[in-house]
């Protein structure tokens, strides 16, 4: 385990520069903004009664007791209220917000729910997971039941949901394991963690490379492929998962460092999803 310990260091070969764009949600009128990933939902700002925007329609209510004010100083004006909620409104498409649960094994078939709004509209609603159709077993205006096709590929897949009224789709939308993730870009000054998510009990062999293959190698009896080009692969000692998360954490520095490296693993455990054994995604550090 020292041997795993003193060779982390060596994950950090490469720093991933990049950009977030910053997302802003409209003031005083309700509305949504979304990008492939993300959404953003802004309620209208009122008083109490009743309110309207072009596409909202707010019914506020107080407490008994309870009065709106406002609490202000030099640099600020706090507005008072309480939080309300309306079950009725109406955009005219779909828009799928989360997936619950948003895990599962690589080859494993199971029932998740798909939660959003207006997601029965017309007269069907089809599902898709990775481009693969997945079964629906029962659909609500905010929630549809399906049954996952079972999944080749580890790593974040999309999700998308189609009916009568669009497409709204999670680029992001379901975690299949074990994977590599980077949940924040690794820049100078700006130290970055990799996450490893398998099962408690996984024995983990970490692979690095400067470059990647075109198409995945198939190894059996392990399930997805080395997509690393062998020649400038380097092995690390394997390291067991024993937190009952299933996740390994490392830490990357926020350093340059020589690009490109490419991190993968190949995770070894006899349970239901990957037995034998199975390679995860690969991540571009």
């Amino acid at each position: 385990m020292k041997a795993a310990t003193s060779a982390v260091p060596c994950m950090a070969l490469l720093l991933a520069s990049s950009l977030v764009a910053p997302l802003t949600a409209q003031r005083d009128a309700g509305a949504h903004l979304a990008s492939k990933s993300y959404q953003i939902l802004a309620p209208d700002i009122a008083s109490g009664g009743s309110t309207a925007s072009a596409k909202y329609r707010l019914h506020g209510s107080f407490g008994s007791g309870i009065v709106a004010s406002r609490a202000s100083s030099k640099g600020f004006v706090l507005m008072g209220g309480s939080a309300a909620a309306d079950q009725n409104l109406t955009t005219g498409k779909p828009i799928l917000v989360a997936i619950q649960a948003n895990r599962t094994d690589i080859d494993v078939q199971g029932r998740h729910d798909l939660l959003g709004i207006e997601l029965a509209l017309g007269a069907g609603t089809v599902v898709t997971v990775d481009g693969l159709s997945a079964k629906v077993q029962s659909t609500l205006r905010d929630r549809v039941s399906i049954l996952l096709p079972a999944l080749k590929r580890p790593g974040w897949v999309a999700v998308q949901v189609k009916n009568g009224g669009g497409v709204s789709t999670l680029d992001k939308g379901l975690a299949v394991r074990p994977f590599l993730d980077m949940p924040t870009p690794l820049r100078i000054g700006d130290p970055s963690i990799v996450v490893y998510e398998g099962s408690p009990g996984d024995v983990t062999v970490w692979i690095l490379a400067t470059g990647r293959l075109p198409t995945l190698i198939p190894i059996a009896p392990f399930r997805y492929g080395l997509g690393l080009n062998p020649i400038s692969m380097v092995v690390l000692p394997p390291i067991v998962v024993s937190a009952s998360s299933g996740q390994l954490r490392f830490p990357i520095p926020g350093i340059a460092l020589k690009r490109p490296l490419y991190l993968q693993t190949l995770s070894l455990w006899k349970k239901a999803g990957y037995t034998e054994g199975s390679f995860s995604n690969v991540l571009s550090l």
